[in-house]
């Protein structure tokens, strides 16, 4: 795609596949805009506290934007450890787990379902009681949809949810009848902030506990109206509880939720696949301890990295996991 040729130029490591992306989309984004002069924009760009690598995404877009040419473009970076008290922190949540639950529907539905969403947000006539009667309409046509296998997905968000980056292997097996169980982003970064929250209470406001409650309170009652069909765990404190026998104070990338995530996923999958950048640092870590610990409990695992480039590498290993999963299933029965 052109956006990932734009970025490449920006980079020189076959580790930096998602800054690749990353930076080609934001300028063509930023070279669509500049064709309508009188629109005002700022990219966000969120971040972690700490020397994590997302922290520098702010500063090298401005850098590199500014080379462009696009100086009046603005780059709003809040840390993500603030978003409970911002006062648009309520609609970041409810869309980020409109998005999730919608990545739960069978893929043939989820392009009609977001287009309606979408419709209801521009008319401000998107609330919690449409979110229930989403996951309710989701519930019933997984129940309707047969599956030949369930497969749990962790990983680096963008690799995960890109087609184009993860080279089209999810959307394959979800066209092959697999059921691809996404980490959800919701659930992610609600394990953040009650995590942050437990390790920094003097750092957090009345407002900002308040909010964290109301979020896992939504969480909660999704997960009863679909009675736990989806791919969120019914306890956000199991999560953080199972990842921290593992790492306790890893948080690059979400690392410790994707630990915490692969390491509860129970009965609901046939095993569990991580994808990431090559070399992705994070990636690289817990995929040594979760390979471990899947192996000591008998849940089959596989991990995926890409950098850009065509082979067929991926797909063989992938057709290989499936293969084993279904014939699992053949010879335990």
């Amino acid at each position: 795609m052109k956006w990932y040729i734009i970025g490449k130029k920006h980079t020189s490591s076959q580790g930096s596949l998602s800054f690749s992306s990353h930076i080609g989309s934001f300028i063509q984004k930023a070279e669509n805009i500049r064709k309508n002069i009188s629109t005002k924009t700022a990219f966000v760009i969120p971040q972690n506290e700490g020397s994590e690598l997302d922290g520098q995404y702010a500063r090298l877009t401005r850098t590199i934007l500014d080379r462009y040419g696009f100086h009046d473009i603005r780059i709003f970076s809040p840390f993500r450890e603030d978003f409970p008290d911002l006062n648009i922190s309520n609609e970041i949540f409810l869309s980020l787990l409109t998005g999730d639950i919608i990545m739960n529907a069978p893929y043939f539905m989820r392009s009609e379902l977001l287009n309606n969403i979408n419709k209801l947000i521009i008319n401000n006539s998107y609330t919690e009681s449409e979110l229930l009667l989403l996951s309710a309409k989701i519930k019933i046509a997984i129940e309707e949809t047969a599956v030949d296998k369930s497969i749990l997905v962790i990983g680096e968000y963008p690799v995960l949810f890109s087609d184009f980056l993860n080279k089209g292997i999810l959307k394959n097996l979800e066209l092959m009848n697999i059921r691809i169980l996404y980490q959800p982003m919701s659930e992610m970064l609600l394990s953040f902030w009650k995590h942050y929250a437990e390790l920094n209470p003097e750092k957090i406001s009345a407002n900002y506990q308040k909010n964290i409650s109301g979020f896992e309170e939504l969480f909660k009652k999704i997960i009863v109206n679909s009675e736990n069909i989806f791919s969120f765990d019914n306890s956000i404190s199991k999560i953080n509880k199972a990842a921290d026998k593992t790492i306790p104070y890893f948080s690059g990338a979400f690392g410790r939720y994707r630990l915490g995530k692969a390491l509860t996923a129970g009965s609901r999958t046939d095993g569990v696949m991580a994808v990431s950048s090559m070399y992705e640092n994070t990636g690289v870590a817990t995929g040594i301890i979760i390979k471990k610990i899947l192996r000591e409990k008998g849940i089959p695992y596989i991990n995926l990295t890409f950098d850009g480039n065509v082979n067929e590498t991926d797909s063989i290993k992938t057709d290989t996991f499936i293969y084993y999963l279904k014939n699992r299933k053949s010879t335990s029965a």
